[in-house]
């Protein structure tokens, strides 16, 4: 069986929450509210996609009413190579809040981001870039493990997550797949 047929047979459960100070809702915005996530390893190459339900081509980004520090927005897979329940590797576009950056509205990929991880105790370490392209509502990463050996380790028979999540600065929104 070949990893993406594997991937959707894995992640066929989709789980959607938002929290605030308050309540739990379950409706999240539509630009993190994830369809469909594939991930598909020929080669040297592992290429995950994820398709959000609607994905504008810009969004607000540093919203003034987030706090210094912050992640506001992340689309990301996550790898557990031994199937143990613990991440190993990450591949996401992701932006953070530092200082006191000025609210702005821009195009997604130019405001974020694209990151591979090395997951360690649940601690995270840039090892490097991922490629980062998005069509319509199709998030794509993509990675050539002849740059980074570690990943050599990711085969189509390690567990793979899809995740997304979004900081308002009142409320934070997450999915599953």
């Amino acid at each position: 069986m070949n990893s993406e047929i594997s991937s959707i047979i894995v992640l066929s459960v989709l789980l959607i929450s938002c929290t605030n100070d308050t309540e739990e809702v379950t409706q999240i915005p539509e630009f993190i509210d994830i369809v469909d996530a594939r991930t598909s390893i020929e080669g040297n190459m592992i290429t995950s996609t994820i398709t959000i339900k609607e994905l504008p081509v810009s969004l607000d980004f540093y919203s003034n009413e987030l706090s210094v520090n912050s992640l506001e927005y992340k689309w990301s897979v996550y790898f557990d190579i031994n199937n143990d329940n613990i991440d190993d590797y990450s591949f996401s576009i992701s932006n953070y809040k530092f200082s006191s950056q000025e609210q702005t509205y821009g195009y997604t990929l130019d405001n974020t981001q694209h990151s591979i991880w090395a997951i360690t105790d649940g601690v995270g370490s840039h090892i490097g870039e991922v490629n980062a392209s998005i069509t319509g509502n199709t998030i794509t990463l993509e990675v050539n493990t002849n740059h980074y050996d570690l990943l050599k380790t990711i085969t189509d028979q390690s567990s793979i997550s899809y995740r997304t999540y979004y900081n308002n600065g009142t409320n934070r929104y997450e999915d599953r797949f």
